[in-house]
């Protein structure tokens, strides 16, 4: 049992008010040199400088003339992004053009905000609440830069289209589009707190109940990475380095990057379970009005304020504060009046009691995401129990004095001990224009965890096989250091969205996991049927694994057993959950008094434990005995009265004569002319199991003398390991005794379907509840081939075995020639697998072929919690318009790389039979290949499977106008969505307005 211990104070401080306390539950970020937070904190721990020096040939590359090249004040320096120019349009349901006319800050922050959902463990279209979105982005410079100078996408996009995938205002709700997030969806613009700022709207809409959840931060992407001319006495850096707290601070360096947090009032978190990373305690907003010398300068008196405001908010005393994540700019004036803030607000604290740092060292200022930038430094410093050195640090700025203040700057690796109370740090961000943000954060509560791991389901899905297969690699990479294997499944199974390709894994070792291989989904199974085996698929210890690992099973198992005693059974629990079989165990398990119920049980058992797994049959089949336990499912009888059939069954057919059972490779009429041969009325055909499986029974001389005659014409045989001859005229003594037992029960019409193993017909109230169908049940022929002829034509298409082993599975198999899925959930008796392990890789087998599962009502009964994984690997690829003076080589500039390989994933024309067939379906192709930007596109593709929508349909009809002249009504589209139909409708429109010779030259257009 694993759960959060709540942080507690030490006796001087009073305990903290947790209806004011958040938590983050998720976070994700791209930062310079880190395309994920792990990188980042990689990148921090090492002490790596993220900002890239640029080369003369990059910067001409981008445009930069050797005339700037060549000043001295030019700064060959930038703090980027690696790979802003790519995108995966195809996860996000966009086309690639769509995705080209987008400003990258929008797509990365689209990401993100996929990433941080993910890294929670949430679907936002399978979550309930209402999650709202608080985040900003900067200038648009890719509008600006790249796009307009190319006017041609103008002319071929329209302004419009252009807006939507610019203008600041949709970046945000792209998210809530995109990720089903009902939440409030609101654009936050501060400058340089934007991403702070969002933060503390977030924690306090969660604060009001205005949402559920909240996704929080900020993006900043400058398309053009380049240097910058340094002036003197500006913001910027001289030399391309930050050195915040430094004697030789002397401004900053702008950089690109992207941070989201999400956010879940903190009670919230831990009734649900969630990961928690960190608390937030309080967090004040203000501005510094007029309090200050210039519109762009700071002011030492609003800082103090925010803070004090934050911290009187959150009751959180700032004694107990052991770091501060500083705005941090490194800039002459920026340094001094953050420092003279905090010295007001922490005016109490002990000289050098605070650590402070600045991350902007490292990446540079990451101006709209800058402050959820600091935010994730520092809990990542609370998670690795290290504060990072501030870069570039050496001699204290003698502008700031801080030795003369409660702050001391981590100027190397600093281990932050954990300590009787919880750790806490703040956060501040300041923009120009003086909106101010400040945060207060907390550690996390401890949480135990469960010691000895147990077997576990992985569940992995990607929209195709290179993701996939990307996916399996980096959660087995990742999965050693998960804390919990039955978190990590659980996250997998109810956090994650399902895709068509899937794959899975039973496992029980973190180092060591093998996944199935990758199923493809293009159908999804869609009625399930169960079988149970009949005698002759018992072992000893068969339910051991199944009774330790799954409770549901167990509880029942151990019902049933309890019933079997009750009734004067044998207890035939230690034959059952047996680790070592004993040599008189063996013997005992082939005894039908002890093969029968040990049947049931296991089977009954067996079923509870599926159904407590969301998995539920439309039809069943028992095979022989097992036809008992269907019944029982059904209703037919009561579980008492089962055990009570059962066990009476078994001992009357204990009481006859022994006999013995062949299994014969060979079609009914082969089987009947070699007992026609044998001249014997000691052999009963006892099972037809398929048309090439039929099992005799008999005496044993009997028997031993087919077996030899069917060698003798070389057809395969095998002897079952059975005590009786079951379903023959050597239980014919016993039938009269059994049909009083069956008369005294009561029986009722089934509540589910099933197929008779008597007749192999579908079952009604008559046939069952009548006590002679069941003394004909035990006397005559299994029809098991026909009943299972039965469930195929009634439409089964996925199969169940619930026996012990995978007996009732490989007889199915031989019946079915369709492409019905036939699922074992129990290995043979020569295999190695654990039965828990197999039956968690059946429940695989089934989601990986579509099957439907609650996997809330799967786990339901386990104490799991959401953790933290590897997320969805894009398939990226180069989704970027250059600007017009540095237009690259077309086919140069969409080669991917290695490890960015294309994917086609739109409707392809594999030959010339999609080809356009005359001038009008060219022109219609060619406008949709602009708009879409899709290459290959045949006359039969929908133009809204290959990504179009509405917008897009209304600049479809501008450019028919522009290229004909003709009025289309924008319905046509909709209406005509493929090439072929859009062309018959332009053609038909042309038609109908013109004259006789433009007509002649039209029909012979389409003759051609």
């Amino acid at each position: 049992m694993s759960q959060y211990k709540l942080n507690t104070t030490n006796n001087d401080e009073q305990a903290l008010p947790e209806e004011v306390a958040v938590a983050v539950i998720g976070m994700a970020g791209q930062f310079p040199g880190a395309e994920n937070v792990d990188e980042f904190w990689d990148n921090l721990s090492k002490g790596v400088e993220s900002i890239a020096r640029l080369s003369d040939d990059d910067l001409r590359r981008c445009g930069i003339s050797d005339e700037l090249l060549n000043n001295k004040s030019y700064v060959k320096a930038g703090a980027y992004l690696k790979n802003s120019d790519m995108f995966d349009p195809e996860f996000f349901d966009m086309t690639p053009k769509e995705a080209e006319i987008t400003d990258p800050q929008h797509r990365v922050l689209l990401e993100c905000a996929h990433d941080a959902m993910s890294d929670a463990g949430y679907v936002g279209e399978h979550y309930d609440g209402a999650v709202s979105v608080y985040a900003g982005i900067g200038v648009d410079t890719y509008l600006l830069g790249n796009i307009m100078t190319n006017p041609q996408i103008l002319n071929e996009m329209g302004m419009y289209q252009l807006v939507l995938g610019n203008d600041k205002c949709y970046a945000v709700s792209r998210i809530s589009y995109k990720l089903n997030l009902t939440g409030a969806s609101l654009l936050v613009d501060t400058s340089c707190s934007t991403s702070l700022v969002s933060v503390v709207m977030a924690y306090k809409s969660l604060l009001s109940y205005d949402c559920d959840m909240a996704l929080a931060g900020g993006a900043k992407v400058n398309a053009s990475e380049v240097g910058y001319l340094y002036e003197p006495g500006s913001v910027n850096s001289p030399d391309g380095h930050c050195r915040a707290f430094d004697a030789e601070a002397s401004g900053t360096v702008f950089g690109n990057g992207v941070g989201l947090l999400l956010m879940k009032r903190l009670e919230d978190a831990i009734e649900d379970k969630d990961n928690i990373i960190g608390i937030i305690r309080g967090g004040a907003i203000n501005n510094d009005g007029s309090d200050k010398v210039g519109f762009t300068a700071p002011s030492v008196g609003k800082q103090r304020d925010v803070i004090e405001q934050a911290l009187e908010f959150s009751e959180v005393p700032a004694q107990s504060i052991s770091y501060i994540e500083a705005h941090g700019t490194g800039t002459r004036l920026g340094d001094p009046v953050e420092i003279g803030a905090l010295n007001e607000a922490f005016a109490d604290c002990p000289a050098q009691s605070c650590y402070i740092g600045s991350v902007k060292t490292n990446v540079g200022h990451l101006e709209t995401a800058a402050g959820v930038t600091g935010v994730i430094k520092t809990l990542l410093s609370m998670k690795n129990d290290t504060l990072p050195a501030t870069l570039n640090y050496q001699t204290p700025n003698p502008a700031i004095n801080i030795e003369q203040t409660p702050f001391k700057v981590v100027a190397q690796n600093t281990p932050w001990a954990r300590t009787e109370s919880p750790r806490r740090a703040c956060v501040s961000s300041f923009g120009i224009g003086g909106t101010n943000a400040h945060v207060i954060l907390e550690e996390p509560p401890a949480r135990e965890y469960p010691t000895e791991p147990g077997s576990e389901l992985l569940l992995l899905s990607a929209k195709c096989a290179n993701a996939l297969k990307q996916s399996q690699q980096n959660l087995s990479a990742a999965l050693p250091d998960v804390p919990s294997l039955q978190d990590a499944a659980y996250t997998l199974a109810v956090g994650r969205k399902a895709y068509a390709h899937r794959s899975y894994a039973a496992v029980n070792d973190k180092g060591s996991v093998t996944f199935a291989p990758a199923n493809e989904l293009t159908k999804s199974v869609s009625k399930v049927a169960w079988v149970v085996p009949g005698q002759g698929t018992q072992y000893v210890g068969m339910s051991l694994d199944l009774h330790q690992r799954f409770e549901v099973f167990r509880n029942t198992f151990e019902q049933c057993c309890e019933l079997i005693v009750r009734q004067g059974g044998q207890d035939i629990r230690a034959l059952l959950l047996a680790e070592t079989p004993e040599q008189q165990m063996q013997a005992q398990i082939t005894q039908t008094d002890y093969a029968q119920p040990a049947i049931f049980v296991h089977a009954y058992a067996m079923a509870k434990q599926l159904q407590a797994m969301g998995i539920e049959p439309e039809l069943m089949l028992g095979h022989s005995l097992g036809e008992y336990v269907v019944a029982c499912l059904a209703g037919v009888m009561s579980l008492e009265d089962a055990i009570k059939l059962v066990l009476t069954r078994a001992q009357l057919m204990n009481k006859v004569e022994r006999g013995a059972m062949l299994s014969i490779s060979a079609s009914l009429d082969v089987v009947q002319s070699v007992l026609a041969q044998a001249e014997t009325q000691q052999i009963d055909i006892c099972a037809i199991n398929s048309g090439k499986s039929i099992v005799v029974g008999g005496t044993h001389d009997a028997i031993d003398a087919l077996s030899s005659l069917l060698q003798d014409k070389q057809i395969d045989n095998r002897k079952l390991v059975t005590s009786h001859a079951f379903h023959s005229h050597m239980l014919e003594p016993v039938l009269g005794e059994f049909e009083a037992a069956v008369s005294n029960i009561t029986f009722c019409a089934p509540q589910m379907d099933y197929v008779s193993s008597l007749n192999g017909q579908l079952v009604n109230a008559q046939m069952v509840c009548e006590p002679q169908y069941w003394v004909q049940h035990l006397r005559q022929t299994v029809q098991f081939g026909n009943a299972v002829n039965t469930l195929i034509g009634e439409g089964v298409d996925c199969v169940f075995d619930l026996g012990p082993s995978n007996t009732a599975a490989m007889l199915v198999r031989d019946n079915v020639t369709s492409t019905c899925a036939i699922i074992h959930c129990a290995p043979n008796v020569k295999q190695k697998t654990a039965a828990d392990l197999v039956l968690l890789e059946a429940i695989g087998k089934y989601w990986s072929l579509g099957g439907n599962i609650d996997w809330h009502d799967f786990y339901a009964e386990r104490d799991c919690y959401r953790t933290s994984l590897p997320g969805y690997p894009y398939q990226k690829r180069r989704c970027w318009i250059d600007p017009i003076h540095t237009q690259a080589t077309p086919v140069a500039a969409q080669q991917p790389t290695p490890e960015h390989e294309v994917v086609a994933t739109t409707p392809q024309s594999s030959d010339e039979q999609g080809a356009p067939r005359n001038a009008t379906e060219t022109m219609i192709v060619k406008i949709w290949q602009q708009l879409l930007g899709v290459e290959s596109i045949a006359i039969t593709d929908n133009f809204f499977d290959l990504g179009g929508q509405s917008l897009l349909a209304s600049r479809v009809i501008s450019c028919i106008y522009e290229e004909t002249g003709l009025e289309v009504d924008v319905s046509a589209v909709f209406e005509s969505p493929t090439v072929e139909a859009l062309a018959s409708v332009i053609v038909e429109q042309q038609l109908s307005s013109t004259d006789s010779d433009e007509l002649e030259r039209l029909l012979l257009e389409l003759e051609e």
